[in-house]
């Protein structure tokens, strides 16, 4: 047999044989499309049901994955992301996003939050970088595709833990929050984040349902999308719906040839329409009220879900076929310059009915009803259509506003990341319970980062629309452009919902829209090319422009790793304080100290457990070193007034009360009977 590459043979004349592969070769040349569609499936995936990636372990075990595998990656060459400037950009923006949070340890009022946000974001950036250089040797479509099946696995489960929640044990939801019970969370946690996610997966699945290469994959790409409209109902999400509206604008702005994915539109929505209509009349079920009443009607709600898919996916096969063996009328390719005009003259009109209609007055008292903090009188929460009524922010506003007071007092730097909710509870002007975040991501950065982080952070996210927004454009391949736009308009979903809401400590989101980005900025067309083609001259070059990139992971695995093992060390120790085996969860304890000196949550630990073992002599330095570790932490000097007032040092119990109490005075702990 002859020898499948020979010295003589040019890349181009490589690349010809390689198309025409023997059968047995076929599945060594789709590793890299396997590789590029298996990374984002099964990161979503994992970090959707491990409680979307907030907690500090769950993320940083992931980075630490993430990190390892670029860091063998770039040693043998096979890991690279200059092959995009628009990508390296992105890059850089977010390692350097990475390095000035690290610098915030200099400054920042908790250094242990800033550990925590410097492995979110190292993480994030892994994420970033390995989504790049999986768009080196295949179609950017692989990884669309791999990001679209994990959203509907993930939005499935959701709206199947409503229809049948006996199948998911207790909802841990409406114990923490007795007042939401009615909206959708599972498995993220948090309704708006949950609705986010599924919207950003909105365009890739239209983009599959209307480009897949087989009439089977765009007829369940159709099909999901009702499932993912109701799962975005359930959560009774205003600002998902909003972000909704934001992506399929992109999607159908940037997607060639619009007209029948317009058809592929009004079937699926004709679709959702029928599956939110039927659970909006089912007020049992929709307000999860758990009863023998909300499991009839979710069996019910179940069987026509099933019907629904099936209905849509028969419409969509039977359009698939058509359009691959029967010509199309000529009226349904209109001139690319019609479209724009007919595009324009529809906002147009629209701008100009809603000027007609009063939209300034209108807007005007929308602001003013955002800006309240709770809901308008007569609004039914437990409607998810007549909750769209009220456009009351929730504390929002609040939120922004002290955003801003707090880059004031540290106009460069910020006030540190992760420092917020500290912050918020001196400085708050409402009682607002619990707060952690701005809840918008750009504020959120200006607060803690001050303007380089949050100029970083804003230009990533730009260049990322702008960038994938331009290649789609000039796009020539139909499919490689509506790949290009499903994933563009991913990423402004995931900016629409971060603007309202936490959605940057969530990780499953940035991660995915990170992943999108790459795409948008890095994703190329199909290309066949035989993976053990040598390529012996570039081979040193390869080796040299990665060791930077090496460097950066072995760093990253240390910076990752830190508050990981940190964070571990507290959990077993609450885990074994909880069994009574308190000289193992003091051990524990004494090691997350050892790990990271600058923990305040290490020292706590420590006292507690000494306090509950009666050495409270002992007990008193470790919550010391807890307030000197976080001096503006209310809690730290809760415990530490009280092991004075234990240990006989009652005028330094008083002060370290005062303390606490100026630190959260709208905390119900300190409010008099």
């Amino acid at each position: 047999m002859a020898p499948l590459v020979h010295a003589g043979m040019s890349r181009a004349q490589a690349a010809e044989r390689a198309i025409a592969l023997p059968r047995r070769w076929a599945p060594v040349a789709d590793l890299p499309a396997v590789g590029a569609w298996l990374l984002p499936f099964a990161l979503i995936v994992v970090l959707g049901f491990s409680g979307g990636g907030y907690d500090a372990i769950v993320h940083g075990q992931a980075g630490l994955i993430l990190w390892w595998m670029i860091l063998v990656g770039a040693v043998v060459g096979s890991v690279s992301v200059g092959a995009s400037r628009a990508a390296l950009a992105a890059v850089v923006l977010l390692a350097a996003f990475a390095g000035w949070t690290a610098l915030g340890l200099s400054w920042t009022e908790t250094a242990e939050r800033t550990w925590a946000e410097i492995s979110r974001v190292l993480t994030l950036l892994g994420v970033l970088v390995l989504g790049v250089a999986a768009q080196r040797r295949v179609a950017a479509r692989h990884t669309v595709n791999g990001t679209a099946c994990a959203v509907v696995v993930i939005a499935g489960v959701a709206v199947l833990s409503r229809l049948r929640p006996e199948l998911f044990g207790a909802d841990q939801i409406a114990t923490i929050f007795p007042g939401s019970r009615n909206r959708l969370a599972y498995p993220l946690g948090y309704w708006n984040l949950l609705g986010g996610l599924v919207v950003m997966g909105l365009p890739l699945l239209l983009a599959a349902g209307a480009g897949a290469r087989s009439t089977a994959l765009r007829a369940a790409a159709a099909a999901a999308v009702p499932v993912v409209a109701l799962c975005i109902f359930l959560t009774v999400s205003r600002g998902a719906i909003g972000a909704a509206v934001v992506v399929l604008v992109l999607f159908y702005a940037l997607a060639p040839d619009r007209l029948p994915k317009l058809a592929l539109l009004a079937i699926t929505a004709l679709g959702s329409l029928l599956l939110c209509l039927a659970a909006d009349r089912r007020d049992a079920l929709q307000s999860n009220l758990g009863d023998a009443l909300a499991r009839q009607q979710g069996e019910e709600l179940l069987g026509l879900t099933v019907l629904v898919v099936l209905g849509t996916a028969l419409v969509v096969a039977g359009l698939a076929l058509a359009d691959r063996h029967a010509a199309r009328p000529a009226w349904t390719r209109p001139p690319p310059g019609l479209a724009g005009f007919l595009a324009v003259l529809v906002l147009l009109l629209g701008l100009g009915a809603a000027a007609a209609a009063g939209g300034g007055s209108a807007v005007s008292g929308s602001w003013e009803e955002f800006k309240q903090t709770r809901d308008a009188p007569g609004t039914d929460l437990d409607d998810a259509v007549g909750r769209l009524d009220s456009v009351a922010g929730g504390g929002r506003y609040q939120f922004w506003v002290a955003a801003t007071e707090a880059q004031d007092s540290a106009r460069l730097t910020g006030i540190g990341p992760g420092a917020f909710e500290y912050w918020w509870a001196r400085e708050s002007t409402i009682d607002s319970g619990f707060v952690r975040d701005a809840h918008s991501l750009w504020l959120d950065a200006w607060a803690e980062t001050g303007p380089i982080g949050a100029g970083l952070i804003l230009a990533l996210f730009g260049l990322a629309l702008v960038g994938g927004a331009a290649r789609a454009l000039r796009a020539q391949d139909p499919e490689h452009r509506l790949a290009l736009a499903a994933a563009t308009a991913g990423v402004g979903g995931f900016v629409a919902i971060a603007s309202l809401e936490w959605a940057w400590e969530m990780t499953v989101l940035p991660a995915a829209a990170l992943l999108l980005t790459a795409v948008a900025l890095a994703g190329g067309r199909e290309r066949r090319i035989d993976v053990r083609t040598p390529e012996t001259s570039q081979a040193p070059v390869r080796r040299v422009a990665t060791a930077p990139l090496a460097a950066l992971a072995l760093a990253s695995v240390v910076a990752v790793g830190i508050p990981t093992a940190t964070a571990g060390d507290l959990r077993d120790s609450q885990r074994e304080a909880d069994a009574g085996d308190l000289p193992t969860a003091l051990q524990r304890a004494r090691s997350a100290a050892a790990t990271l000196p600058d923990s305040a949550s290490a020292q706590m630990q420590q006292a507690l457990v000494l306090e509950r073992s009666g050495a409270l002599i002992d007990a008193l330095p470790a919550a010391v070193r807890a307030t000197e570790a976080e001096p503006t932490n209310w809690r730290t000097w809760v415990v530490r007034s009280r092991l004075e007032a234990r240990t006989g040092r009652e005028p330094q119990a008083v002060r370290s009360y005062a303390r606490a109490r100026a630190l959260n005075p709208r905390s119900p702990i300190f409010r008099r009977p």
